[in-house]
């Protein structure tokens, strides 16, 4: 995510008259260019890359706005196929709670039988 304080349209151009900027200006003083001139003409640069990095800069938060736009719909999306999956799993259930009642049926929770169970032959009875 891009930060807005990091726009360069709103970057404050350099003051290139300054005494900080005479290395940068002595780069461009020849014969008929003047010191008032060099500054100019690094402010002109300066002014040109600015519009660069803006442009580019826009075209980065276009494009994440885009990535957003896009990762907002699929998770949409797949909360709706969640949503359906979940409901048919659900109606599937029931299905099979019908036709099987005896599948579902509780587990008493007791201990176990500790008697020995008398089964009686049917030829005794």
């Amino acid at each position: 995510m891009i930060s807005r304080n990091q726009d360069p349209a709103l970057a404050e151009c350099p003051d290139f008259t300054s005494d900080k900027y005479r290395e940068a200006r002595a780069d461009f003083v020849e014969g008929s260019v003047t010191e008032i001139q060099a500054a100019q003409l690094l402010k002109k640069a300066w002014l040109t890359n600015q519009k660069i990095e803006a442009a580019r800069w826009n075209r980065r938060v276009e494009e994440e706005a885009v990535e957003e736009e896009v990762a907002n719909t699929r998770r949409a999306e797949e909360a709706a196929r969640t949503l359906v999956q979940e409901e048919v799993d659900r109606e599937a259930r029931q299905e099979d709670r019908k036709k099987n009642p005896s599948k579902y049926m509780p587990i008493p929770n007791r201990p176990p039988p500790t008697l020995q169970a008398e089964i009686v032959a049917p030829s005794v009875q």
